[in-house]
């Protein structure tokens, strides 16, 4: 597939999921059991990404990260799962183009098998016709062999 079909794909692909994403946000943001719940893993993941972050920048020191402040740690759950969201939607039509690619492929390939096998025949059934055609030139020059000889004897006797 060419290039910018798959750039097109991706942005409409990106298109169609980031209101999934947003609604997604909202509701993380609205009810205070899902804030709660993805405040936790967003620490986490603030704590290794500054982590990383200053030991790139070679600081070998150990690295202190304070924690995020509930709304900061809620906000950064809630866009961490909407990247998440648009990200699985799109690996999943990843997949899928790759399944159907698979299945044509498949198809292209059992009809070449068919005509490979079709010419297989064509050439088996023509070996048989030359063997056929071999064994008949041999039988009639016999018997012109034949006749020349009976020929022969009628003129010689």
């Amino acid at each position: 597939m060419p290039l910018p079909l798959i750039k097109l794909g991706s942005l409409f692909i990106k298109t169609l999921s980031k209101p999934l994403a947003n609604a997604i946000k909202r509701n993380v943001k609205e009810h205070p059991s899902l804030s709660s719940t993805i405040a936790i893993p967003a620490q986490g993941y603030h704590q290794l990404e500054q982590t990383v972050r200053m030991k790139l920048m070679g600081w070998n020191k150990k690295i202190d990260v304070k924690p995020l402040s509930q709304d900061a740690a809620i906000n950064l759950g809630a866009e961490l799962l909407g990247e998440l969201v648009i990200f699985s939607i799109a690996l999943g039509s990843l997949f899928f183009e790759y399944k159907r690619g698979h299945k044509k492929d498949k198809a292209k390939e059992a009809i070449q098998n068919q005509r490979l096998f079709n010419l297989q025949e064509q050439i088996d059934i023509l070996g048989l016709q030359v063997k056929t055609q071999a064994s008949k030139q041999i039988m009639l020059q016999n018997e012109i062999d034949t006749l020349r000889g009976t020929l022969d004897q009628k003129q010689h006797g």
